[in-house]
């Protein structure tokens, strides 16, 4: 939830009065009508939510009319197919509050004021990555970039980057009991680390596959995390919420740099730490992905944020130095393989973006890529193996206090 200028409160992701689903126009207010006609429910607001193969799909918040015997989720789908639902049923999770009318967007006055923490929203009750839904002027890019990458087992590639997980994780001194917030989580590898630790981490990630990889890997350890679907520019929890907010390669693709700095000062609670694991400009990541966009037929919009200026420090300062007091550490990941083709078998069938763009480019097209990437890496030839140089900045911080 947010609040706006007039200090009422509304559903980031409720901006528009329809969601298309695989190709579909669903109207909100067709399914939150239907809603209200079950007997035990006195509000709903429905939202879209990011889904792999649907590119969006319906998330109803309901709230009861007896807090204390609710309906369950499933008594709420089977009142759909018999009520000539205009959908399938959506998932249904409470309302963050209760409201006396129905919440269509945006709070009326004397309805849902905020409690004095951004949102209003109270820390106790369960929150859904869909309120952080992609939203605002990148939310087409955003909802693509969801699906993209979750289209591969992105978590052969993220085993390549251990090292970097390991120092990003060992420099912000993790101890037992602080509250983690890894952001663009991916399949979860600092999260994972985190809470081996004994944090209490709480992560997000656009991709609704990535997340569902990442709650695999976490149950396979039985470690406690909670992961959530939703949008690193407009995260869902209160102002000051945690002792560390980390990311390691992850929020440096969203392209609202401004909203990213914004929703990491206002994450971490006075005194606790940042820490960020960016790619280097011009460095062997770069180089790759310039390699790789320059066959993708769809550029990413002019105003979007390069990944790649978080690997800056004058840029980093420029946009957290207020907020934090920064350090900056220097390193390199050189992804190590037997030979270029292994390193490209890899990535075309495991980094989700790279697969989507290879699954959509004509044969010829598609050997043109692979011959210019195979070429790239066997720059990087070392005693017959290859050892492609991946250049990082620790971006480590100290949050100043609060005002």
């Amino acid at each position: 939830m947010r609040r706006d200028a007039d200090g009422y409160s509304y559903f980031v992701g409720r901006k528009d009065d329809m969601i298309n689903v695989a190709g579909e126009n669903l109207y909100p207010k067709e399914v939150e009508d239907l809603l209200l006609r079950h007997p035990d429910l006195k509000d709903a607001c429905v939202v879209p939510a990011p889904h792999a193969a649907k590119g969006w799909v319906p998330v109803a918040y309901v709230a009861a009319r007896d807090p204390s015997g609710p309906p369950s989720e499933e008594a709420v789908k089977r009142f759909f197919p018999e009520r000539g639902a205009p959908c399938a049923p959506p998932s249904a999770r409470r309302l963050p509050r209760p409201a006396a009318a129905g919440w269509h967007g945006k709070a009326r006055p004397g309805r849902a004021q905020a409690d004095g923490r951004r949102g209003g929203s109270d820390r106790g009750h369960a929150m859904s990555g869909a309120i952080g839904a992609p939203a605002g002027r990148f939310a087409e890019l955003k909802a693509r970039q969801a699906v993209a990458w979750g289209a591969a087992p992105f978590e052969r590639i993220a085993d390549t980057m251990s090292d970097v997980h390991d120092r990003l994780v060992a420099r912000l001194a993790r101890r037992p009991g602080e509250s983690w917030l890894d952001l663009a989580t991916g399949t979860g590898p600092v999260a994972l680390r985190a809470a081996r630790a004994g944090a209490t981490v709480s992560a997000l990630d656009l991709a609704p596959t990535l997340i569902a990889t990442a709650r695999r890997l976490a149950a396979a350890e039985s470690l406690a995390i909670s992961f959530e679907i939703g949008d690193c520019e407009r995260l869902p929890y209160p102002d000051g919420t945690f002792d560390v907010v980390a990311s390691s390669l992850g929020v440096i693709f969203a392209p609202d740099h401004a909203a990213v700095a914004s929703e990491l000062a206002r994450a971490c609670r006075g005194g606790g730490r940042l820490g960020l694991a960016c790619w280097r400009p011009g460095g062997g990541a770069a180089h790759m992905t310039g390699l790789v966009m320059s066959f993708h037929p769809t550029p990413p919009p002019p105003d979007a944020g390069n990944p790649f200026d978080w690997g800056r420090e004058q840029y980093v300062s420029e946009r957290l130095g207020d907020a934090f007091e920064l350090e900056f550490v220097a390193g390199n990941s050189p992804h190590a393989a037997a030979s270029a083709e292994a390193i490209w078998e890899l990535y075309v069938t495991s980094a989700g973006p790279m697969k989507t763009l290879a699954d959509t480019l004509e044969p010829g097209r598609l050997e043109e890529l692979h011959r210019a990437f195979v070429a790239l890496l066997e720059d990087h030839l070392e005693g017959g193996r290859i050892r492609f140089p991946r250049e990082y900045l620790l971006v480590l911080g100290m949050r100043r206090n609060r005002p």
